[in-house]
């Protein structure tokens, strides 16, 4: 939305970057966290925030529960497989 593509376009993509969020396959989750901020997603219609909503609390509850790495980068290399 800063770069290129408006409001539809970051919509269009966004269920597959959470889909890579929640697989840990994408680095600067800040960033795309960042774009939801600027295009203010608890404003968009009611099925579209609740989605987000559910996605945001359901990930940040595995982000938590999960084991603590000794290893910070894991996350970067870690496959699906474990």
């Amino acid at each position: 939305m800063t770069t290129w593509g408006d409001e539809a376009d970051f919509k269009h993509f966004l269920p597959r970057l959470l889909e890579l969020i929640a697989y840990d396959q994408l680095t600067g989750t800040e960033t795309l966290l960042g774009k939801l901020t600027y295009g203010q997603w608890w404003s968009w219609p009611e099925r579209e925030y609740v989605a987000v909503s559910a996605f945001l609390h359901t990930w940040w509850g595995d982000v938590l529960a999960r084991e603590i790495s000794d290893d910070p980068w894991e996350p970067l290399y870690r496959t699906s497989s474990g």
